[in-house]
């Protein structure tokens, strides 16, 4: 059987009593010694608030005080002890509820405080987040800048290139165009004078 615990046992005890003889004389259930043996004196110790006892102590500390069980004058003592069983269960099921409750509640504060302590802290990067966006938006400005400019230069260079290669075909041209006619200014003096002797001889 599972252990419960004294305090439960003694609000399901109460509940199911004819009378509360019990709490006017300041008596509680009685609790198993070291040695596991049940107390036979005719008034029970104070329950401590971490004792624990089972459910078929309860039974016989009902039995024993001769407690008369409201309603049950029929039923047996398996029956009488599932329905305590089932009180205990709700009773207990109650106190873990209120815990968690307790917890929750804690949990909240303690989250609560550390909200509060990270809210500065919050603020302070919410500036400097604000600070980096300006000098973004101002590094974005001059990326565009530097960009049309490196546009702008590569259709200069291109032009360049093309006035360059115009320029080297002229120069080639030119350069052919000079030596062709030096061969013509030294062929022409050649003729004159051979002219020039042939008349001389015949005369």
């Amino acid at each position: 059987m599972e252990p419960m615990i004294a305090d439960d046992l003694c609000l399901c005890s109460n509940f199911v009593c004819k009378n509360h003889d019990l709490e006017k004389k300041g008596e509680s259930l009685p609790l198993q010694d070291g040695n596991n043996k049940e107390s036979t004196t005719s008034s029970a110790a104070s329950i401590p608030s971490s004792g624990r006892l089972t459910l078929e102590q309860l039974i016989k500390y009902e039995c024993m005080h001769g407690h008369e069980l409201v309603g049950y004058h029929s039923l047996d003592s398996a029956k009488i002890r599932k329905i305590i069983a089932n009180r205990l269960s709700a009773q207990r099921c109650r106190n873990k509820k209120v815990q968690h409750l307790r917890e929750m509640e804690k949990k909240v504060n303690d989250l609560q405080v550390i909200v509060s302590l990270l809210y500065p802290e919050i603020e302070h990067y919410k500036e400097k987040q604000n600070v980096l966006m300006v000098q973004n938006s101002l590094l974005h400005q001059s990326l565009n800048s530097f960009t049309r400019k490196s546009e702008l230069l590569k259709v200069e260079i291109e032009a360049m290139q093309v006035e360059a290669y115009r320029l080297r075909e002229l120069y080639e041209a030119q350069k052919k165009q000079e030596k062709f006619i030096g061969k013509e200014e030294e062929e022409v003096p050649q003729d004159m004078w051979g002219m020039t002797d042939q008349h001389w001889s015949s005369i």
